[in-house]
């Protein structure tokens, strides 16, 4: 019976007769023994406790030994539960969250569960690990994995703010909440999104801040509802800075995009607060962060000398150089000869098609030069 089995099942109603006895009417169905199943990965491993995730669950044993695949589905229950009594795998079960299955497959080594809102009924902090506790019939439970749910992350600025629509260029998104899924056994891969495009998270780095009070999301000249008695120190939090390599707009054209995180690499939030508390504070609703796309190209530039001094000033004529802000303080001019960089200011950009820059010494006009259109970005 461990491994499973299918018995023939005969029933009897009167109570007196003997197991091979004639009363004892056979069903034509038979009843199936199943092992427990095996659970070997869930992809992705957590996710946000608003629900909406599309959990794959793989390993074994799915099927439950039914050949029927719509009582197989019908039958499969995925729960996320924690125990009464903390730690004690023995004390009672307390359902936290439902899943909705999607589909089990025939082969039972793949199930879909969506994950649907986390009720914390137990207070504990986020993130917390929930026990993924399925079940093949709709009654029995086994604890088979663990599954990380995690808040909301917060997005408090992204630097730079905007960037040519050409690849490989990076932002960072700074914010705090982003360690929801730090620590969790399984992989995973978090993923940023501009505009409608995924990107690569290449890195996370943390530190401890003086926690802000609205962060940089308020509206301008906005002061909220805050006392004017001296307030004690801040309290510190965790402040994150994940890189993103930005990928190309849609169709490469220029423009706003939103951007979003997505710290389980499925569940994609633009990172705003609570827009309920936020409106009550500041009477709007809170603004995603947004990355501005641009094109730019170089036509030429005179004159195309000077000396080694520098002090030079090039006029360069191409296109999209009002792409960004168009203001000269945020570009530069970048020289470069043999391997040598050297960052000119930009003294004024006079149309979409013209900008003067002043060029540093040691490194003439002549040798290459690109134009990026923020100043943080100078590849």
């Amino acid at each position: 019976m461990g491994n499973g089995s299918s018995v023939i099942i005969g029933v009897s109603t009167n109570g007196l007769d003997a197991v091979s006895g004639a009363h004892f009417v056979p069903v034509d169905q038979p009843f199936s023994y199943y092992p427990v199943p095996i659970v070997s990965t869930l992809i992705p491993p957590g996710g946000p406790i608003s629900g909406g995730t599309a959990l794959t669950i793989r390993g074994m044993g799915f099927g439950g030994g039914s050949a029927d695949p719509q009582n197989r589905r019908s039958l499969f229950r995925c729960i996320f539960t924690t125990r009464a009594v903390p730690g004690d795998p023995n004390s009672a079960r307390v359902v936290l969250s439902t899943g909705v299955v999607d589909r089990v497959d025939a082969d039972g080594r793949e199930a879909v569960c969506n994950t649907t809102e986390h009720v914390n009924t137990d207070g504990a902090p986020l993130p917390a690990d929930r026990a993924l506790s399925i079940s093949l019939n709709a009654q029995q439970y086994a604890d088979l994995s663990i599954y990380r749910y995690y808040g909301r992350p917060h997005i408090r600025r992204i630097l730079p703010t905007g960037g040519p629509t050409l690849p490989a260029y990076t932002i960072t998104i700074r914010g705090v909440g982003f360690g929801g899924m730090d620590g969790t056994s399984m992989p995973y891969v978090p993923l940023c999104r501009v505009g409608q495009r995924a990107g690569t998270i290449i890195s996370m780095s943390s530190r401890l801040e003086d926690a802000e009070s609205s962060g940089s999301n308020a509206p301008v000249g906005a002061e909220g509802t805050g006392s004017s008695a001296a307030a004690p120190p801040p309290p510190q939090e965790v402040v994150t800075d994940a890189v993103c390599v930005v990928p190309e707009p849609q169709g490469g054209l220029p423009g706003p995009a939103l951007v979003r995180l997505a710290l389980n690499g499925v569940n994609f939030d633009d990172g705003t607060p609570d827009p309920a508390a936020y409106m009550a504070q500041y009477g709007v609703p809170p603004v995603p962060q947004s990355y501005r796309y641009y094109r730019q190209l170089l036509h030429d530039l005179l004159p195309v000398g000077g000396p080694t001094s520098g002090g030079t000033t090039v006029n360069v004529r191409g296109e999209g150089f009002l792409g960004f802000d168009g203001l000269p303080s945020t570009a530069r001019c970048k020289f470069e000869i043999v391997g040598v960089v050297m960052i000119g200011r930009v003294t004024e950009i006079r149309s979409d098609t013209e900008l003067a820059c002043f060029v540093p010494a040691q490194v003439s006009a002549a040798d290459c030069h690109r134009l990026p259109l923020i100043g943080t970005d100078r590849h």
